[in-house]
């Protein structure tokens, strides 16, 4: 699984069970710091969403893609109850990549 910078391609995740069921389901993307601290990317409720069955996409545009740092992410995926409880959670790595025409322009600046 990978993502491309500047690309609008949504991510598309599948589970290994139904996860359409829950009353709350929220997928976060986040990367561990040197420091041992997070960074938040993104992060989607069920409204932000569609979900099939056992898949889920997630719609991401080419400036949120482009923000992204290359490199190594986490996406975490809770299923939660009405009171918030965690009834489901997978975690899982996603890459970001440049892209490999480097025609991105960030403030000027050509991506190398």
């Amino acid at each position: 699984m990978a993502i491309i910078q500047g690309s609008n391609e949504p991510l598309v995740i599948q589970f290994d069970q139904n996860v359409s069921g829950f009353p709350q389901f929220v997928i976060t993307l986040w990367r561990t710091k040197s420091t041992g601290t997070y960074d938040l990317m993104k992060q989607w409720a069920k409204a932000d969403m569609t979900i099939d069955g056992d898949t889920v996409t997630l719609p991401l545009t080419e400036s949120e893609t482009r923000a992204l740092p290359v490199g190594w992410l986490q996406v975490e995926a809770k299923g939660l109850d009405s009171e918030g409880n965690t009834l489901f959670w997978a975690e899982m790595g996603i890459d970001v990549a440049f892209r490999r025409d480097k025609s991105i322009t960030l403030g000027g600046n050509s991506n190398a």
